[in-house]
């Protein structure tokens, strides 16, 4: 049988980011190309960075929306974000 352990689920601290709005989306499936643009200007520790990254000219295997995303989230979590 496995074993189901949880998980702890990652934050945004309000201290830090101050308006959480400024850092929150909509589910990516409903999100149009102009409000992901606004989205991924908005705040560099908005969400969207993660979920629903841009590409970008020059992505190749090393370098994309995908290692972008990742990137991302580390950052913030060294910040404390």
């Amino acid at each position: 049988m496995a074993d189901i352990i949880p998980f702890k689920g990652t934050l945004y601290d309000p201290e830090k980011i101050g308006d959480i709005s400024k850092v929150t989306a909509p589910p990516y499936d409903v999100i149009s190309p102009d409000e992901q643009k606004a989205l991924y200007d908005s705040d560099p520790r908005n969400i969207i960075r993660v979920l629903f990254g841009m590409d970008m000219p020059g992505d190749n295997p090393k370098e994309n929306k995908y290692t972008r995303a990742a990137r991302s989230l580390k950052e913030w979590q060294g910040e404390g974000a």
